[in-house]
């Protein structure tokens, strides 16, 4: 994915906010502004932090079956992403948000597997990632 840059991160660009069918980043911006508007710790991210979280729940909702071509670039993200959240609370309800807003967005209704919902939260604990 040429989006993520060497560090780990994705760029919120129109060219992202595209793969989402945005026309335009500040679109994307202010959708997503709008879900996560009564969390002020969340919605006051860094957008680069929200690029990054939101790619990595379009690939666990959207793209879980090709995880094994995806999951270098998902631990990277999330690396990265354990690096810049400073409050793990604030992490957790930002990769919360994420999911629910990619499985809105994109009205997914069916699931692969268990495994991927448990990593979408929707069996219980969130357990983060893991194939």
């Amino acid at each position: 994915m040429t989006y993520q840059s060497q560090y780990g991160c994705f760029e919120l660009t129109d060219s992202l906010a595209r793969l989402f069918n945005f026309f335009s980043k500040e679109e994307l911006i202010k959708t997503f502004s709008d879900f996560v508007q009564k969390d002020e710790a969340v919605r006051n991210l860094n957008h680069k932090i929200w690029a990054t979280v939101l790619v990595t729940s379009f690939f666990k909702v959207l793209l879980w079956k090709d995880r094994r071509e995806w999951v270098n670039i998902y631990n990277r993200a999330e690396s990265w992403l354990r690096e810049n959240v400073i409050d793990f609370e604030v992490e957790v309800r930002l990769y919360d948000y994420a999911n629910k807003f990619v499985i809105q967005h994109f009205k997914v209704t069916q699931w692969v597997d268990e495994n991927q919902q448990r990593n979408l939260g929707l069996l219980g604990k969130n357990s983060f990632f893991s194939c």
